[in-house]
């Protein structure tokens, strides 16, 4: 296992609240370790991080240390464990799971395995906004506002919890904002916003994932993980009960209980994403994606995508 201390590892990941919005992109190669890609967008209200690597061999972070914040993790891809000062658990991090924490003058310690799809979110609250949510929340918010005016740290929930499609939803909108450069800091506010809302929901309902027991649940991420890296497949939930050994009953409905949406679904969106990416990046034209993504014909296609977007192939195009 490779060794990095903190204070080299930070400098990929360094977090702030001040000012104007900024973003800053940029990228760091270390042969035969890890190569990664980092986005911050950042105002004096939040921080969001974007940070996607590729792991060559498990990687250790010694002694991280970070400044005061309200964390909200989001795992999309890939797997991590981290020990944070102040939290009494390990923090496990796997596909499509998240959590919320107080971090408090945070010292950290985080294990990267080996792998070569790691993909992350965290949008980092400056501690006086989350309290200005809170304010809002009535009774949820209550013990989280006394906790976090007095410098308590926690952790939302025991065990990270399932990102659900609404979640997802904000967190694409956070990445690629789809609006004029001139309403983007309002327009980012309120999503983050958003966002909080939505995740602290969630401790208002424990008994969300009630009749899985953990093996269901560790073979539902499976079936996600899968599904996010086979996509543009054709499925049928016969194989994939088959494969990931559960019935069709509770595949249809343990993933919409975890995940919020259905197999079809998750499929489906996955698919309209990867659209828009195609259509942004610019060379292939709408009938070579709409091929590409499985659709009979173009003009299915530009009718699910409009459906989806709210807007025409033809009209992202143009920008």
């Amino acid at each position: 296992m490779f060794h990095i201390q903190g204070k080299e590892f930070i400098e990929l990941i360094p977090r702030s609240f001040g000012g104007n919005l900024a973003i800053c992109e940029s990228t760091s190669h270390h042969p035969g370790y890890f190569s990664s890609s980092t986005c911050t967008t950042r105002n004096e209200y939040f921080d969001i991080l974007y940070f996607t690597c590729r792991f060559y061999q498990d990687i250790r972070v010694n002694a991280l240390e970070d400044i005061t914040h309200v964390s909200l993790h989001f795992q999309l891809r890939g797997h991590s464990d981290a020990r944070i000062s102040g939290l009494n658990q390990p923090l496990g991090m796997k596909p499509n799971v998240h959590n919320l924490l107080n971090c408090v003058a945070p010292v950290s310690d985080f294990i990267f395995p080996q792998q070569d799809h790691y993909e992350y979110i965290c949008v980092g609250l400056k501690p006086s906004f989350f309290q200005s949510i809170l304010e809002g929340c009535g009774e949820i918010g209550d013990e989280l506002l006394r906790n976090a005016a007095h410098q308590k740290p926690f952790g939302l929930f025991k065990e990270s919890m399932a990102t659900d499609f609404h979640q997802l939803q904000v967190l694409r909108q956070l990445k690629d904002a789809p609006i004029a450069d001139s309403l983007k800091p309002a327009f980012l506010l309120s999503k983050v916003r958003e966002l909080t809302l939505l995740t602290l929901g969630k401790s208002s309902n424990p008994d969300a994932i009630s009749g899985l027991n953990k093996e269901d649940i560790t073979r539902l991420y499976a079936v996600r993980e899968y599904l996010s890296l086979n996509f543009l497949q054709a499925h049928s939930l016969e194989k994939i009960s088959r494969t990931f050994l559960l019935n069709e009953f509770k595949l249809k409905a343990g993933f919409r209980k975890l995940f919020n949406t259905t197999v079809f679904g998750f499929i489906h969106e996955l698919r309209m994403n990867h659209g828009l990416e195609l259509i942004q990046a610019g060379g292939y034209s709408i009938a070579d994606i709409s091929i590409k993504l499985g659709y009979e014909s173009e003009s299915s296609f530009r009718r699910a995508f409009k459906l989806f977007f709210g807007m025409s192939p033809a009209a992202v195009k143009k920008g």
